[in-house]
């Protein structure tokens, strides 16, 4: 008898490990959106506050911008901004071009690297674009990475602008890492 128990209390073990597990990989589940009522799920920069102000109403705008956070600190020196483009996107070059044309705050001598292809789960097909620019305000050197996700014929394009070295390269690879499209 005393086998029997132990088996029991093995298997018992382990069918207690396999639920812990479960109920733990349930939880984690898929990330909550960054804004409710759109499916983009990112973590913003650490030490970074949401700027409401330059949100602008979707209903109004044919690409809004859903989202903007500045360095609590140094809001001058860099912005995250979200922008959709609902139903604009037919293809990964168009989408490209709508994600090269949100380049408005850009001053001048604007160049950009190749995109590059980025893996991120739920969406159909995404790009990095990492371009250099000349800061308006101050004549001096600027860069960004802009990341287009396609999802069917939406557009979503997230951007991060900054002074040069404002930024840390890691802050921008952790937000690439963090992207997520989740419906």
């Amino acid at each position: 008898m005393p086998g029997r128990v132990a088996r029991v209390n093995g298997f018992t073990r382990v069918l207690l490990a396999v639920t812990a597990l479960t109920s733990v990989a349930a939880c984690m589940g898929t990330p909550d959106p960054l804004v409710n009522g759109y499916p983009l799920a990112l973590d913003p920069p650490p030490e970074w506050v949401e700027v409401p102000e330059d949100r602008q109403d979707p209903d109004e705008v044919d690409a809004p911008v859903i989202y903007a956070a500045q360095p609590e600190k140094t809001p001058e020196d860099a912005a995250l901004v979200v922008q959709v483009f609902f139903g604009q996107a037919s293809s990964v070059p168009h989408a490209i071009n709508l994600a090269d044309g949100t380049r408005h705050e850009s001053g001048q001598n604007y160049e950009r690297a190749e995109p590059t292809e980025l893996d991120v789960d739920g969406a159909e097909d995404a790009r990095r674009l990492d371009y250099t620019y000349t800061c308006p305000d101050s004549d001096t050197a600027c860069s960004g990475t802009a990341f287009a996700l396609l999802a069917e014929e939406d557009l979503y394009v997230v951007r991060v602008s900054m002074r040069e070295d404002a930024v840390a390269p890691e802050t921008v690879e952790r937000l690439a890492e963090s992207l997520e499209l989740t419906g």
